[in-house]
């Protein structure tokens, strides 16, 4: 487990990634709200790994926001 410190709040979770497959699981604190994040994502070193891996930064960080509002 981790703790998340994000633009819209902390919560706990955890990350994991498989080839093709990035996922993350948090929840805040008081565990009344939570996230779930699945991407589908051929991540290849040299091929545009860092712009794919900030965008789907993004999109986690979005889905934080949004549970925990």
């Amino acid at each position: 487990m981790f703790r998340y410190r994000t633009r819209c709040g902390t919560v706990d979770g955890h990350t994991g990634s498989f080839p093709s497959y990035r996922q993350y699981a948090a929840g805040s604190a008081d565990g009344t709200r939570s996230v779930v994040f699945s991407a589908n994502a051929q991540i290849v070193p040299g091929q545009g790994s860092a712009r794919v891996s900030n965008l789907i930064r993004r999109a986690q960080t979005l889905a934080v926001c949004r549970a925990l509002r």
